[in-house]
C-alpha cells in the first residue's frame, strides 16, 4: 500500500478472525433481524468490504436474508436518454 515495499499487508491482532461468513456478519451487524427500515444510520455506520463484487454479492445476499422488514429497491441511472419517457408511477422512497 503507497509506498510499503513489502507484498502482503498485515493486520493488527485486534482485527476480529470469524469461521465463516455468517460469524463475520453477526459480528459486524449484531441482531440484525431486529433492524427496520427506520433504522437506516444502523446499517451506515457498518461496512464490510470485499475486493471483488461476486464476494459483496454473496456477502449481502446472506446478510439481506436476515433482516425482517420488507424488501424495498431502489431505482438508479448513471446516465438518461432524452428520449426516455417519465413514469409517473414510480415513487422516490429513498430514505431521507
Amino acid at each position: 500500500i503507497g509506498s510499503n515495499p513489502k507484498e502482503i499487508v498485515e493486520l493488527p491482532a485486534t482485527f476480529n478472525k470469524c469461521a465463516n461468513l455468517d460469524e463475520l456478519i453477526c459480528s459486524v451487524y449484531p441482531h440484525l433481524e431486529k433492524v427496520t427500515t427506520a433504522s437506516t444510520t444502523y446499517l451506515t455506520e457498518r461496512a464490510i468490504l470485499s475486493a471483488r463484487n461476486e464476494d459483496a454479492k454473496i456477502i449481502n445476499i446472506q446478510a439481506m436474508s436476515k433482516i425482517q422488514s420488507q424488501e424495498i429497491v431502489y431505482l438508479a441511472a448513471d446516465k438518461l436518454s432524452k428520449t426516455d419517457s417519465v413514469d409517473r408511477t414510480v415513487t422516490n422512497r429513498y430514505p431521507q
